[in-house]
């Protein structure tokens, strides 16, 4: 099967809701059926490997100069999830 954009999109998203490597060909066979066959955890290492460095890159980049405005606002979603509970 030749790797299609939207299978590209879907990886990121299915590691970052927590399927592990190992786990990639049984989700993606469920996902996309027969067609997943071939796809396998080296689908999933290789673009990790890519995204790992974009981080990297992305972590060192130089800030000095920049000023930035940002608003703390206190939450209190867990006591409402705990009144409703």
């Amino acid at each position: 099967m030749r790797k299609a954009k939207s299978v590209e999109e879907l990886l990121p998203w299915l590691y970052l809701k927590g399927i592990s490597t190992g786990d990639f060909s049984e989700a993606l066979a469920a996902l996309l059926g027969p067609d997943a066959e071939g796809l396998s955890a080296s689908t999933i290492t290789r673009p990790k490997a890519t995204w790992w460095d974009e981080f990297q890159t992305w972590s060192k980049r130089d800030l000095s100069g920049k000023r930035y405005v940002y608003i703390w606002a206190p939450s209190r979603q867990h006591a409402l999830h705990a009144l409703a509970g």
